[in-house]
C-alpha cells in the first residue's frame, strides 16, 4: 500500500491574483517526488480551498478525508490560519493515527506557539520547506532516523515540543525541479492564471515584508531554468496570464529584458503580470513592456510620507516615481494595462493627513489605489520593532493595525470612510466616477479646497453615518462583489439625504442624485470605464 500525503492549499478564490495554476504545494510536491528516497512508495494529492469561505470547514476536512490520508500538510499563512487550524482539529477527532504537518509563514515564526495553541498539529517545518518536508516525509515512511535530525523542524516529543536547529537556505535553486517543466500541474485544470517564480529574496529591506527574511541577498533560478519555464507557458494553449511572483522584477535592467525579449519571441500577445519598483524602470524596459501584452502592473508607492518610509526602511524618489509611472502609463494606454499602486496605511510615523497626500499623488497619477492596512506580519523587522512605535496591532491574523501613536483609533475610522469612497471612485462606471468628481468640484466652490482625498472622505462619511457599512472593506484584498447599480442607488440616496447637507449644496445635490437614478434605467449606465482598467488622470 502507497504512503499517502495530502497537500492543503487553502488561498482567496476571487478576482485579482488568484494564481490557481500554480502555488508553494505544488513546489513541495516536485521536489519530494524527485529527491524522496521512497518516491515510489508515496502517493501524493493536493487539494485546493478556498480561503473565502471559511464556512466550509467542515466540508473541506471531509473532502481531506476521503483521500485516506496517511499525512496532510497545511500550507499556513496569514488569510487562512484560522482554517487550516480548524481543519487539523477535525481531522485529529476524525483519524487520530494521521501525521499532521503546518507549513508555511505564518506558523514559522512562533512554532512553539502555534503547537501549544493546536495540540492536533504533529509537526511544523519553519521557513524554505522542500527539503524539510522531504526528509519528514522519508522519516515517516521508513519509521527510520530521529526527527532531532531534521533541521527547521519543529515536532512533539511525548508531552513536550522541540525545536531543531534552523537549515540553511537552499543554495542553488535549480535542484528544486519545476513542476511546469515535468508537468506536475495540469494547467488545463486551472483558471488560466499561472505563477512563476524566477528569483527568491529580494534586493529591498523593507521592514514590513517578509521577502528578505534570513537573507541576505537574492536568489535566482538559471537562464536556462527560466527560459524553459517561459517558453512552455507562452506556448500553452491554456495559459492566459503568467504572473511573475518576483517581488522586484525590474531589479536588474539586463535580465529582466531578457525575460521580455523572449516573451515577445515565443507568444507577444502571452498576457503577464508583474511586481515593478518604479524608481528602477529604465526606458527600454517601459518600451519592451509596451510590445507585450501587459494586462496588470504592481508597482509599490506605500506612501510619500518620507518619515514613513524612513522608519520601514525602505527609500524612495517621488519625483523619479512620478516621472516613471506617467511614461510606464503613456507607453501602455493602448493595451488597457491595470497599473496598480500599492498603499499601505498606518506606517509608523504617518498619520491620516499623510494618508490622504497619498493617496492623492497616486490618484494624480491616474492609477488604480490598491489600498491595505499595515500588517504586522510575523517575522517581519517591524513586528519586532512595534512598541518602539507604538504599533498596536490584532494578535488575530492577518495583524491589522489598530492604532499607533501617529494613526490613532479615531484617524483608522476615517480611512475606513476614505477607503469606500475611493471604492466607488475605482468602481467601472464612468457614471459613478464622473459623479464624485461633480461631488468634489461642489465641495471646492464651497470651501475652495477639496482634493480627490477629500471627496472620498465625504462619500465614505456619509454612507457610514447611514449605517450603509457593507460597503466598507478594511482592504482592496477584501472580496469586492457589490453591483454597480446598487453604488449608484447608495450614492443618489445620499446625495438626496441630509447627511450632506452642512458639507454640499443642496440643489446640486439632488440635480446629480437625479441624473444617477436617470442613468440606472440606461443601457450604459453601468458600462466599464472606456480608458480600460487604468482611470485617467483625475
Amino acid at each position: 500500500m502507497p504512503y499517502k500525503i495530502v497537500m492543503v492549499r487553502n488561498d482567496p478564490n476571487y478576482g485579482k491574483r488568484r494564481h490557481k495554476g500554480l502555488a508553494a504545494v505544488h513546489v513541495l510536491r516536485s521536489y519530494l517526488e524527485r529527491h524522496s528516497a521512497l518516491a515510489s512508495e508515496l502517493q501524493v494529492e493536493i487539494v485546493e480551498l478556498n480561503s473565502c469561505w471559511p464556512q466550509a470547514t467542515e466540508l473541506d476536512t471531509r473532502w481531506i478525508l476521503s483521500f485516506e490520508p496517511d499525512a496532510v500538510g497545511l500550507s499556513c499563512y496569514c488569510w487562512n490560519i484560522g482554517m487550516q487550524a480548524g481543519i487539523a482539529s477535525m481531522l485529529r477527532r476524525a483519524r487520530p493515527g494521521i501525521a499532521i504537518i503546518a507549513g508555511g509563514p505564518e506558523v514559522s515564526f512562533d512554532a512553539e506557539a502555534f503547537m501549544a495553541a493546536n495540540p492536533a498539529v504533529d509537526y511544523v517545518v519553519r521557513g524554505e520547506g522542500e527539503v524539510t518536508f522531504t526528509e519528514l516525509v522519508d522519516h515517516l515512511v521508513s519509521g527510520k532516523g530521529r526527527p532531532a535530525a531534521i533541521r527547521s523542524l519543529n515536532w512533539r516529543n511525548g508531552g513536550t515540543t522541540c525545536a531543531n536547529p534552523d537549515r540553511p537556505l537552499i543554495e542553488d535553486l535549480d535542484t528544486i525541479p519545476s513542476p511546469i517543466l515535468d508537468q506536475r500541474v495540469d494547467l488545463f485544470a486551472t483558471d488560466g492564471e499561472v505563477m512563476i517564480e524566477t528569483v527568491r529574496g529580494c534586493v529591498y529591506h523593507c521592514s514590513f515584508c517578509l521577502h528578505n527574511k534570513g537573507q541576505t541577498g537574492m536568489r535566482v533560478f538559471s537562464w536556462p531554468r527560466v527560459e524553459a519555464e517561459v517558453r512552455a507557458l507562452c506556448e500553452h494553449p491554456a495559459v492566459n496570464v503568467i504572473w511573475f511572483a518576483d517581488p522586484t522584477f525590474d531589479y536588474d535592467e539586463a535580465r529582466a529584458l531578457r525575460i521580455l525579449r523572449l516573451i515577445e519571441e515565443a507568444n507577444a500577445g502571452q498576457g503577464v503580470a508583474f511586481e515593478l519598483r518604479a524608481e528602477m524602470l529604465t526606458p527600454a524596459l517601459i518600451a519592451q513592456l509596451a510590445r507585450l501584452n501587459v494586462v496588470d502592473v504592481g508597482i509599490g508607492l506605500q506612501s510619500i510620507n518620507p518619515i514613513a518610509l524612513s522608519n520601514v526602511r525602505r527609500a524612495s524618489n517621488l519625483e523619479s516615481f512620478r516621472r516613471n509611472v506617467s511614461m510606464l502609463a503613456e507607453a501602455l494606454k493602448d493595451v488597457g494595462t491595470r497599473i496598480d499602486l500599492d498603499v499601505i496605511y498606518g506606517l509608523p510615523g504617518d498619520c491620516y493627513a499623510g494618508y490622504m497626500d497619498t493617496i492623492d499623488f497616486a490618484l494624480d497619477l491616474g492609477g488604480h489605489v490598491y489600498y491595505q492596512p499595515l500588517r504586522l506580519l510575523k517575522g517581519t523587522n517591524l513586528a519586532q520593532r512595534a512598541e518602539t512605535f507604538g504599533l498596536e496591532a490584532a494578535p488575530s491574523p492577518p495583524h491589522n493595525l489598530e492604532r499607533s501613536l501617529t494613526f490613532p483609533h479615531e484617524d483608522m475610522i476615517r480611512a475606513h470612510h476614505l477607503n469606500a469612497g475611493l471604492d466607488f471612485l475605482q468602481c467601472e462606471s464612468m457614471v459613478v466616477q464622473e459623479a464624485i468628481r461633480e461631488l468634489r468640484d461642489m465641495a471646492r466652490q464651497a470651501s475652495q479646497k477639496c482634493s480627490m482625498a477629500t471627496a472620498c472622505e465625504i462619500v465614505g462619511r456619509g454612507l457610514w453615518a447611514s449605517e450603509a457599512r457593507n460597503l466598507f472593506r478594511v482592504a482592496n484584498a477584501s472580496p469586492d462583489d457589490i453591483p454597480v447599480h446598487w453604488r449608484i442607488s447608495e450614492l443618489a440616496t445620499l446625495l438626496t439625504g441630509g447627511r450632506l447637507d452642512n458639507i454640499l449644496p443642496i440643489g446640486p445635490r439632488h440635480d446629480l442624485a437625479t441624473r444617477l437614478r436617470a442613468s440606472m434605467s440606461l443601457s450604459d449606465g453601468c458600462a466599464p470605464s472606456s480608458s480600460g482598467y487604468f482611470h485617467a488622470a483625475l
